[in-house]
């Protein structure tokens, strides 16, 4: 689970630096985000947002395995929390 995990926070922030990126690149000198027409626009911007929601499910999903990993490796690792102890009588 750590390793799904860790690959899915690694690739949730890839895909947000490369959205990113292409805001940056479409913009002029002005700031502003340059479009070859209007349904290139609202193609992209609807493209954009559901891969931002899929981004932030990702990363969510990614942290989830990493708490389930660390929160089930302690509990079932650790010899102390055997409940397989004899009682002393």
């Amino acid at each position: 689970m750590l390793v799904i995990g860790i690959v899915l926070i690694v690739l949730a922030l890839g895909t947000r630096y490369w959205l990113g990126s292409r805001n940056f690149y479409r913009k002029n000198a002005y700031g502003v985000q340059e479009f070859s027409s209007y349904g290139r626009k609202v193609g992209t911007q609807y493209f954009e947002r559901f891969m931002l929601f899929l981004v932030y499910f990702t990363f969510i999903i990614g942290l989830i395995c990493i708490v389930v990993h660390f929160t089930y490796t302690e509990k079932f690792d650790n010899p102390r929390s055997n409940h397989t102890e004899k009682s002393s009588r």
